[in-house]
C-alpha cells in the first residue's frame, strides 16, 4: 500500500507538471475533492468534551481518560483510531490519481491500456486455473496455503477477489469481440466464403482472440468457486449481449438475423452456467455466517449514528458488537462495502456514495445519446457494466477495499466517464471517393438516402467496389437530362463509359478499400492516412486517363453537352 501511495503522489505531480487539458467536469471534480476531503474531517483536533459528545463514543472516552490518568479533557478527534482513519485518507490517493491520470488520456492510449488489463486478466485465470487441485507447496501456489475449499485465487488471498477482476473486465472483452466481428466490409452476403474471408482477416483474428479471452476469463470465475461470481458473471454475458447484440461490427453488420442468434446465444450461455453454479460454487464458514455480519454491522451503524466510528476503524471497533459465535474469527471487513462505509462514515457516508451513484446513472445517459458506436464507445459501455458488477459483488464481498481491484475499478470508472461525444473514432463510413471524369477529388455519399434516384453512388460488398447508376426512365434521364439534348450515339458512348467506370471500380485493389474502411473508423494514424491519399488519387487519375481515351475513341461530345453534364452532375465535398 506505501508503494501504490507512492507512486499515486509521483502520478498526480506528473499530471499538474504537464497538464494535458482539463476533461474532467465540475460535478465530478466535486465529487473527487469531497471524496478526498471527508476522512480529513475526522482527524481534525476538536476539544475532548465536543468528540465526546456523538453518540457511541462514551465508553471510549471513559476508557482514554484510564489510560491518560487525567480527566480526558483536551483535544481529540472524532475518528476513534485516528492512525487507521490516516491509512484510509492516504489510500484513496490511488484511485483519485489513476482515475485523473485516465481523464487526461485520449482514446488511443487508453485502448492500449483497456488491453493491457486484458492481459493482467488473462494471465490472472490462467493462474488460477493452474492452482485448482494443486497440492500443498506447488510453485503456481504462490507460497499461499490452502484454503479450505481448493478454488483458483490468482495473486490474490481470497478467491472472491479474483472473481471481482475477471467479472469486471469480462464485459470488454466481450464487446471488443462483438466489435471486431464482421468488420472489413466482410458480411455474410457470401455466405462461407465470406464468413471464412473475414476470419482469415487482421479483424478476424482479433475477434478471435477476444474471445479467447473471453472464455478464457469465464472459466476462470467458474473455477473460483465463487457463489457471487458466477452469478455476476452469468449478467455480465447477458448484458453485453442485450446491449450490443444490435450493434454487431459497429453498424450491426449481420442485420436482425445476427443480432437476434447472438442474444440467443447470450441466453444459452447464462443458462448452461446455472448447473455449474450449482456444482462448483462453494461456500465457507464466515461466508455462511455473513448475515450475522450484517446484523451485529447494522446495530453498529445505529450506534455511532449520525456521524460513524472514522473510516478505516471497522477491524477495530466492530469487536464490541461481534456475537459469541463468530468469536474464533477476526472480522477485518463486513463483507459489505456499504455497510462498513456507513458503519465507518455514517450520514457523510451515504451522502458521498448517493453523489457517486447519481454521477455514474447520469453518465449512462449521456453515453447512450449518441448514434455513432466507435469501438472506444463499445469499451466505455462495457466498463460501465463492469463497475455495475463489481458493485453488485460488493453487496456480498469487500472487493473495494483490495488495493489492487480499487485501482483497476478507478481506471474503468475514469474511462466510462470519459466525454463520449469527444471520441475522434465514429464507427459509420462516412463518404468515399468515386472515380470521375471531371474532377477526381469529388465524392458521393455513401447511403443512397443521401442522394437523388438518379445520382452515381459506389457501394462495398465483400471487399469489391462497384458503381450502382440508376437507369431508369431511360440512360439519358438516369443523367438528369431530356433525350432532345443529345443524340443516341452520344449516349451509347456515356453508357460503355459507365460500364467501364464500374469494371474500373471491381478491380479496385482490396488493400485499398480495406485501409479505406480503417481510415475512416480513425484507426490510421497521420501519416499512413496522407499515404493513403495519394495512392487513391494516383488510381483515380489512371481511371480518369482510361475514360478519357475512350471518349477519344467513341467521340466526344459537344462543348454545350459536356457543359450540360457538369452541370446536372451532382456534387459534393469531402
Amino acid at each position: 500500500m506505501l508503494a501504490l501511495e507512492l507512486l499515486s503522489v509521483l502520478l498526480l505531480i506528473l499530471i499538474l507538471w504537464q497538464p494535458r487539458g482539463n476533461r474532467i467536469t465540475r460535478a465530478e471534480a466535486v465529487a473527487l475533492t469531497l471524496l478526498f476531503v471527508f476522512p480529513m474531517l475526522y482527524l481534525v483536533p476538536l476539544p475532548a468534551e465536543l468528540a465526546g459528545s456523538f453518540p457511541g463514543r462514551e465508553p471510549y472516552a471513559a476508557g482514554r481518560a484510564l489510560l491518560m490518568d487525567g480527566d480526558g479533557s483536551g483535544l481529540t478527534r472524532l475518528s476513534l483510531f485516528p492512525f487507521e482513519t490516516e491509512s484510509a485518507w492516504l489510500l484513496l490517493l490511488v484511485p483519485i490519481a489513476v482515475f485523473v491520470a485516465t481523464r487526461t488520456l485520449d482514446s488511443p492510449r487508453v485502448l492500449r491500456l483497456i488491453l493491457l488489463l486484458l492481459a493482467v486478466a488473462a494471465l490472472q485465470a490462467l493462474i488460477g486455473l493452474l492452482q485448482y487441485g494443486a497440492s500443498p507447496g506447488s510453485p503456481q501456489l504462490l507460497g499461499m496455503q490452502l484454503p479450505d475449499v481448493q478454488s483458483a485465487q490468482g495473486t490474490y488471498t481470497n478467491r472472491n477477489h479474483l472473481a471481482g477482476l475477471l467479472e469486471m473486465v469480462l464485459p470488454i472483452a466481450l464487446a471488443l469481440m462483438i466489435y471486431s466481428v464482421g468488420r472489413g466490409g466482410y458480411t455474410d452476403r457470401r455466405g462461407w466464403k465470406g464468413r471464412l474471408t473475414f476470419l482469415a482477416s487482421t479483424r478476424g483474428h482479433a475477434a478471435l482472440v477476444y474471445g479467447a479471452i473471453a472464455l478464457l476469463l469465464l472459466v476462470g470465475v467458474v473455477f473460483t468457486r465463487s457463489r457471487a461470481g458466477i452469478v455476476l458473471s452469468m449478467m455480465a454475458v447477458l448484458l453485453s449481449t442485450l446491449v450490443f447484440a444490435r450493434r454487431i461490427g459497429g453498424n450491426n453488420v449481420y442485420g436482425a438475423t445476427g443480432t437476434l442468434v447472438a442474444i440467443a446465444v447470450g441466453i444459452g450461455i447464462a443458462i448452461g452456467l446455472l448447473p455449474v453454479l450449482d456444482r462448483f460454487s462453494a461456500a465457507g464458514a464466515i461466508q455462511d455466517a455473513r448475515w450475522t455480519i450484517f446484523g451485529r454491522t447494522l446495530d453498529g451503524i445505529g450506534a455511532f449514528a449520525p456521524i460513524g466510528s472514522g473510516p478505516g476503524n471497522y477491524p477495530d471497533v466492530f469487536p464490541a458488537f461481534q456475537p459469541l459465535e463468530l468469536g474464533r474469527w477476526f472480522i477485518n471487513h463486513a463483507h459489505n462495502d456499504f455497510l462498513e462505509w456507513l458503519f465507518e462514515g455514517g450520514l457523510l457516508a451515504a451522502g458521498l456514495i448517493l453523489l457517486l451513484l447519481f454521477l455514474y446513472t447520469r453518465q449512462w445517459t449521456r453515453l447512450w445519446k449518441g448514434d455513432e458506436w466507435s469501438r472506444f464507445r463499445f469499451v466505455q459501455v462495457a466498463a460501465g457494466i463492469g463497475l455495475l458488477l463489481l458493485l453488485l459483488h460488493s453487496l456480498v464481498d469487500y472487493n473495494l477495499h483490495m488495493p489492487a481491484n480499487i485501482a483497476y475499478f478507478a481506471f474503468l470508472a475514469g474511462v466510462f466517464f470519459s466525454d463520449p461525444m469527444a471520441d475522434p473514432a465514429p464507427a459509420r463510413r462516412r463518404r468515399r471517393r468515386t472515380p470521375n471524369l471531371e474532377d477526381s477529388s469529388h465524392t458521393i455519399e455513401a447511403n443512397p438516402d443521401d442522394q437523388p434516384a438518379e445520382s452515381a453512388r459506389i457501394q462495398s460488398d465483400n471487399g469489391e467496389a462497384t458503381l450502382d447508376f440508376d437507369n431508369k426512365a431511360g440512360r439519358s434521364e438516369a443523367m438528369g437530362m431530356d433525350a432532345a439534348q443529345i443524340d443516341q450515339d452520344t449516349a451509347d458512348a456515356l453508357h460503355q463509359i459507365r460500364e467501364l467506370a464500374a469494371k474500373l471500380a471491381r478491380r479496385t485493389p482490396r488493400l485499398l478499400l480495406v485501409q479505406t474502411d480503417e481510415a475512416s473508423d480513425g484507426e490510421i494514424d497521420a501519416a499512413k492516412l496522407g499515404n493513403l491519399e495519394h495512392r487513391l488519387a494516383a488510381y483515380n487519375q489512371l481511371i480518369d486517363q482510361h475514360l478519357g481515351a475512350l471518349l477519344e475513341e467513341l467521340g466526344k461530345p459537344s462543348a454545350a453537352t459536356r457543359d450540360s453534364l457538369a452541370d446536372k452532375e451532382p456534387r459534393s465535398e469531402d
